[in-house]
């Protein structure tokens, strides 16, 4: 299962972008990419990556 993080972020940070891009990061649908990456640096074990995405959730970086 370990495999499957790698080629899971190639998808998600990619879609964050665009995703943020068209809609801005406070959307629904961005925050929901946002919430996945933070689940997916925490799975993978990289703590430090998914704080930094963690401080861009709506509402948390106030």
């Amino acid at each position: 299962m370990a495999g499957l993080y790698s080629p899971a972020e190639d998808l998600l940070l990619p879609g964050h972008a665009i995703l943020g891009r068209e809609f801005g990061e406070e959307h629904p649908r961005t925050a929901a990419i946002t919430r996945r990456l933070v689940d997916l640096y925490e799975a993978w074990d990289k703590p430090d990556r998914a704080e930094l995405w963690r401080a861009r959730l709506p509402g948390l970086s106030e």
